[in-house]
């Protein structure tokens, strides 16, 4: 693992069993890992002080910061190419929806269907790809690890959005199409609310430490899925 290069910073780690002074640490896979190794689940973690660094520290400190956000710039314009993939293949199949609802018969249906598969299995696999890079993501500072979070689910349901969309495609389930659209709409979502985090990450710099309480707020889970009520339809 390389350390950031506050390698001197004086942390300390409250816990709810107490706490723990270390020069540096990392947080990977739901743990805060000190540099003498000891290691606290993120669970049992209340809060990490930063009030006793020098000004060189805190210089020290606000690199490592800025090194971790070009990360996730990186990161961030990959996923841009895959979003701008996504939009083409919701025209594509919203194209097919409307045609299966008019019960119109077009020349491109065929064509389409097979864009729209292509299409369906490249984004599974980017978003597949990308959500394993991010899983393995180290971060210097704990308010980097919502992002993280928000990312992973945004890929999970656009994973789910891909298959529930392909199943669609094939039986014409009109039940998977509604949740691959809620999914869909998800997807955006935590689109937008990771682009709000990270804004606010980079602007608060290295005035923010830690949060406490409200540690998770970002990244919580969303409201269970309400699919819309369907009509019945003659069998």
């Amino acid at each position: 693992m390389a350390w950031p290069t506050t390698a001197l910073a004086a942390y300390t780690v409250i816990t709810k069993s107490g706490t723990l002074s270390t020069g540096c640490y990392q947080v990977q896979d739901y743990r805060l890992i000190a540099c003498s190794g000891e290691t606290v689940h993120l669970k049992d973690l209340i809060a990490v002080e930063t009030g006793g660094l020098t000004p060189e520290e805190r210089r020290l400190r606000r690199e490592s910061m800025e090194e971790c956000l070009r990360r996730f710039d990186v990161l961030d314009r990959e996923d841009g190419r895959i979003l701008a993939v996504e939009a083409r293949l919701h025209d594509v199949l919203e194209y097919l929806v409307g045609l299966e609802s008019s019960r119109r018969r077009s020349s491109r249906i065929d064509d389409a269907r097979d864009d729209a598969f292509l299409m369906l299995d490249q984004v599974e696999t980017d978003a597949a790809r990308q959500k394993q890079v991010w899983e393995g993501q180290s971060m210097p500072e704990l308010i980097f690890w919502p992002l993280r979070e928000i990312k992973l689910l945004q890929y999970s349901s656009r994973m789910l959005a891909c298959r529930e969309w392909r199943i669609y495609l094939k039986n014409g389930d009109i039940t998977l199409r509604e949740y691959a659209r809620e999914h869909y709409r998800q997807v955006q979502g935590f689109e937008a609310r990771f682009q709000a985090r990270l804004a606010a990450t980079r602007a608060a710099g290295d005035r923010v430490d830690a949060p406490a309480g409200g540690f998770w707020e970002e990244s919580e889970a969303p409201q269970p899925i309400v699919i819309p009520k369907l009509p019945n339809l003659p069998h």
